[in-house]
């Protein structure tokens, strides 16, 4: 009986993976991304119960993630485009995964499989 109460105040203390998607509202994270020949970008996501936006200040380029899959701690989306189609790729397909420290760690891969681009965001 003693051992329910220490592993009760154990597993409250490990940190908790954050829930990727909101139940209701928005969830905003921003952050950086990297292309595989060292070209940097900054990103800004609203996470939303059903999909996200997203925005790319930068380049400029701005679209929408239609989710084809989700977890507790990730997502698996096609990345839309709503502007800047000369300047990014539309129809990438990407996974965002987050962690216990709070960071999204977000991988686009172009259709023939290869990495396309990874992003580091944080919650803001």
């Amino acid at each position: 009986m003693r051992l329910l109460p220490l592993l009760c105040l154990i597993l409250s203390s490990l940190p908790a993976l954050a829930q990727i998607l909101p139940d209701a509202g928005t969830v905003l994270w921003s952050g950086s991304g990297t292309q595989p020949d060292g070209q940097t970008w900054q990103m800004q996501l609203t996470l939303l119960p059903d999909g996200a936006l997203v925005l790319y200040p930068d380049v400029p380029c701005a679209g929408t993630w239609s989710l084809t899959d989700t977890g507790p701690t990730h997502l698996a989306a096609t990345e839309h485009l709503a502007a800047g189609f000369d300047l990014c790729v539309d129809g990438l397909s990407l996974v965002a995964q987050t962690d216990s420290k709070g960071t999204m760690t977000v991988t686009w891969t172009n259709p023939d499989g290869t990495p396309s681009a990874t992003a580091t965001l944080q919650r803001d």
